[in-house]
């Protein structure tokens, strides 16, 4: 079985693995898992892991970028995140390339995405969606 449909079979939105063992799921969407990866991991543990990953855009790329992953299986990825991996060196298998991810509702670009167009650096792109989560969450 694959990657992609252990991740459905599983019932979770994200796995992470390291040396053919899973290292940290979730079931969570959008980018809060990377987050929590990232908080839960630190950037030692997840460097070079590979990450499976039902939805990519740039912000989880940038995301994938600041811990120096090594490889990426996804469902879709935007084809601005399939830009900024490539720039980064992480290798990709994809089922479906679309134009731009979008929000819940699909009458707009996910805003995560709208926080990152600009941002080129991983640190600060880091830096800015935990804020914007942090935000979100704040206000709901």
């Amino acid at each position: 079985m694959g990657l992609l449909e252990q991740l459905d079979a599983s019932g979770l939105d994200l796995m992470i693995l390291k040396n053919g063992a899973t290292i940290f799921s979730s079931a969570g969407r959008g980018i809060a898992p990377l987050l929590e990866a990232i908080e839960a991991l630190g950037l030692g543990q997840l460097a070079g892991s590979v990450v499976v990953d039902r939805v990519v855009g740039k912000a989880a790329a940038l995301v994938m970028g600041y811990f120096k992953a090594a490889c990426v299986y996804t469902k879709v990825l935007s084809r601005r995140g399939a830009s900024y991996l490539d720039a980064c060196g992480i290798s990709c298998c994809v089922e479906e390339i679309v134009e731009e991810i979008v929000n819940k509702d699909g009458t707009d670009m996910c805003p995560f995405e709208k926080t990152v167009l600009s941002i080129e650096n991983p640190a600060e792109g880091y830096r800015i969606l935990k804020e914007t989560l942090r935000s979100l969450r704040e206000t709901s």
